[in-house]
C-alpha cells in the first residue's frame, strides 16, 4: 500500500514538474510574440534558449528526495525484466552461485560448530581431558584413570584449579513419572559442576557427602528431560523418581547449554565409591581438570607424569609407572582428528566458489559479446562509462541476490540433513564430533568412549 502511495506521489509530482517546464516555454514565447515575432519563430527560439526539456526535467528530478534510491529501483527493475528475457543464462548462473554459496556456508557452519565454537562452559580454554600414554606396553591413548591417581592429584597437582570423574552413558530404567523409560545416565564426581563452572538452572548439584556409601541416592535432571518428562513443573526438586528400582531423588535442573559428557544424557548421579576409604586402582573414569590461572598446558603434563610415578612407588607392579600425561584442552580432546579434515574440506569448498565465480563471470562475457549492439545504441543515445556500469552491475546484483538466497536455503538443507542423517556422538559415531541428531540438543563434550 505505501509503495502505491509514494508511486502515486511522483506521478503528480512529475506531473506538476512538466506543467512548470511549459509554463516556462508559454512565458518565453508569449514574450516574444508581444515583441512581433511570429508564433512558430517565438517557439522554436523560446525552445532553443530554454535547452533540451529532457535533460532539463531529468536534472531536476535528480534534484528531489529520494532520487538516487529512485534510479536504484529503477535500474532494478529494468535488469530483472532483461535477465527474465534470457531464462537459460538466468537460471545457470543463480544456480551455480547458489551451489557454491550453500556449500560454503554449510561447510563453514560446521566449521564453526565443530572447531571454533567455545565449549558452552565457563572459561572453557582452560579445560583440560586427562589422558595418558605408556609407551612401553605400546599404548598410544588411555583416556580414563584410577580413582587412587584422582585423589593424589586433587592433594598435590599445583596446575590444576579442580579435577571431575566422569563414566559414559549407562541405561537405566526410569519410573515414577508416567510410563517407564530407558534413560541415560552419566555418574560423576559432586566436582563436576564446579569444575565445569556451570552451575543448575534449578536446584542444585550433589554434593560429596551424597556420593558416601549409604547416602540417599540423589540425581540432576538435563533441561530437555525435565521438559520432556515433567513439563518444567518448577517444583521438581526434591520429588522421587525411581532408576533401576532405586528411589532417587531430585536435587536440582542443568540449563539448556550443559551436555556433558554426552547430549543423550539425560540424568546425572554421583559415582558410586569414589572415596578416598574406596578408591583402587582399576582404570574406570574419565577426568576433566581445570587449569590454575598461570599454569600452562605443558607444565600440567608435566605435572600429572611425575605425580603418576610418585603415587605409589613401593607398590608391586606399580600400574602408574608407565604413564606419560598426553592431558589437550578439552575442545582439542573433543574434535580430535576431525579439525585438519574440516579445514580441508572448507579450503576445497572455497576452491569450488572461486570457480563458480570465474564461470559465472565467463557466462556474463559472453552474453557481453552478444549485446555489443544494444550497448552502442546506449552510447549513441548519451549514455557514458557510467551509466554503462550501472546497466551491468545493477543485472550483477540481482543475480548475486538471488543466488545469495538460494545459496542460504540450500545450506539451510544441508545442515539439517547433516544432523538428520550424519554422524553424530557415541561410541560408535566418531568422525564428527558436536554434531547432534537434534537441532534442539545442546553440544557435546568430551566423549570417553574411543577405544584404548
Amino acid at each position: 500500500m505505501r509503495s502505491f502511495c509514494f508511486w502515486r506521489w511522483r506521478k503528480a509530482e512529475d506531473e506538476d514538474l512538466d506543467r512548470e517546464l511549459q509554463a516556462h516555454l508559454d512565458i518565453a514565447t508569449e514574450e516574444r510574440v508581444n515583441a512581433g515575432i511570429p508564433l512558430r519563430d517565438a517557439r522554436r527560439a523560446a525552445r532553443h534558449e530554454f535547452g533540451s526539456i529532457t535533460s532539463t526535467r531529468e536534472d531536476l528530478r535528480n534534484m528531489r528526495t529520494g532520487a538516487a534510491i529512485e534510479r536504484l529501483w529503477r535500474e532494478a527493475r529494468h535488469a530483472a525484466r532483461r535477465l527474465l528475457r534470457s531464462p537459460a543464462f538466468t537460471l545457470a548462473t543463480v544456480l551455480t552461485l547458489a551451489l557454491a554459496i550453500g556449500a560454503n556456508a554449510s561447510i563453514f557452519a560446521v566449521v564453526y560448530r565443530v572447531v571454533l565454537k567455545p565449549l558452552p562452559y565457563g572459561a572453557s580454554e582452560r579445560l583440560v581431558a586427562l589422558e595418558f600414554s605408556v609407551p612401553a606396553r605400546n599404548v598410544a591413548k588411555v583416556y580414563y584413570i584410577p580413582s587412587r591417581l584422582y585423589f593424589q592429584y586433587l592433594d598435590r597437582a599445583h596446575t590444576l584449579d579442580g579435577l571431575a570423574l566422569y563414566v559414559g552413558t549407562n541405561e537405566l530404567t526410569f519410573t515414577g513419572q508416567g510410563s517407564p523409560e530407558r534413560i541415560h545416565v552419566s555418574r560423576t564426581t559432586a566436582s563436576l559442576s564446579s569444575v565445569l563452572r556451570v552451575a543448575p538452572s534449578v536446584g542444585r548439584w550433589f554434593t560429596d557427602s551424597e556420593s558416601e556409601p549409604g547416602a540417599s541416592p540423589a540425581a540432576v535432571l538435563s533441561h530437555g528431560f525435565w521438559v520432556r518428562r515433567f513439563a518444567q513443573d518448577p517444583n521438581v526438586v526434591g520429588r522421587s523418581i525411581t532408576l533401576d528400582g532405586v528411589p532417587t531423588v531430585v536435587v536440582g535442573v542443568m540449563p539448556t547449554s550443559f551436555a556433558f559428557p554426552d547430549p543423550r544424557v539425560d540424568v546425572w548421579i554421583p559415582a558410586p565409591y569414589v572415596t578416598r576409604s574406596t578408591a583402587t586402582d582399576g582404570y574406570a573414569f574419565a577426568a576433566v581438570g581445570r587449569l590454575r590461572e598461570g599454569a600452562t598446558l605443558a607444565e600440567a603434563r608435566s605435572e600429572l607424569t611425575r605425580l603418576a610415578v610418585e603415587l605409589d612407588p613401593s607398590y608391586p607392579n606399580n600400574g602408574y609407572k608407565g604413564l606419560v600425561s598426553t592431558a589437550a584442552t578439552l575442545l582439542d580432546a573433543t574434535v580430535g582428528n576431525a579439525t585438519v579434515t574440516l579445514w580441508i574440506l572448507l579450503t576445497a569448498v572455497g576452491l569450488v566458489l572461486v570457480v563458480a565465480c570465474g564461470n559465472v563471470a565467463n557466462l556474463f562475457l559472453v552474453r557481453a559479446e552478444v549485446r555489443q549492439q544494444e550497448i552502442a545504441m546506449r552510447r549513441a543515445l548519451g549514455a557514458g562509462n557510467r551509466e554503462v556500469a550501472q546497466y551491468f552491475l545493477a543485472e550483477s546484483t540481482l543475480l548475486s541476490l538471488a543466488g545469495g538466497t538460494l545459496g542460504v536455503a540450500v545450506a539451510w538443507l544441508a545442515l539439517h540433513m547433516l544432523v538428520a542423517f550424519g554422524p553424530g556422538v557415541g561410541p560408535w559415531w566418531t568422525s564428527l564430533p558436536r554434531i547432534m541428531k537434534s537441532a534442539s540438543t545442546p553440544s557435546c563434550a568430551h566423549s570417553p568412549w574411543r577405544s584404548v
